[in-house]
């Protein structure tokens, strides 16, 4: 079992955005084009279909090797078939969720940015730099190197 399933990837996206996920899929195809969220939506659906689509095969790899089934060539053939299409299935979700959990991680919610204070909170004013508390320059300090 993968360590993130369609659900958890559901989870995070909901998180993200703030809303049910049924919402975002219905504003991201009001919106088509290539949105951020319409490409989550998209590795979601994708991701949630692979796993049905797992399931669904490991069931039928069940029925097929039944202990009380025999085994002639056309069971074997499907046999075969099954496992096949079981292991894209697999192979598709491990890339959806890799790519899912890419793309998550980099647009996680970045913290608010502080309030910047009020004039009136600031009791002492602003810092005068030390230049214009001595007073003016002179032409003679312009000259001064360091």
């Amino acid at each position: 079992m993968p360590a993130v399933t369609a659900a958890d990837l559901a989870s995070r996206i909901e998180a993200l955005w703030g809303q049910p996920l049924g919402e975002l899929r219905q504003e991201a195809e009001e919106h088509p084009g290539s949105t951020m969220l319409g490409a989550v939506v998209r590795l979601h659906t994708d991701t949630d279909f692979a796993e049905r689509t797992i399931a669904y095969h490991r069931d039928r790899l069940r029925q097929l090797s039944d202990p009380g089934r025999e085994i002639d060539d056309s069971t074997a053939r499907h046999l075969l078939d099954t496992a096949q299409r079981l292991a894209i299935a697999v192979t598709a979700r491990t890339a959806h969720l890799a790519a899912a959990t890419a793309v998550l991680d980099g647009l996680r919610r970045r913290d608010p940015m502080p309030v910047p204070a009020q004039p009136a909170d600031l009791a002492a004013g602003p810092a005068q730099p030390a230049a214009l508390v001595a007073g003016p320059a002179q032409p003679a300090d312009l000259l001064r190197t360091r």
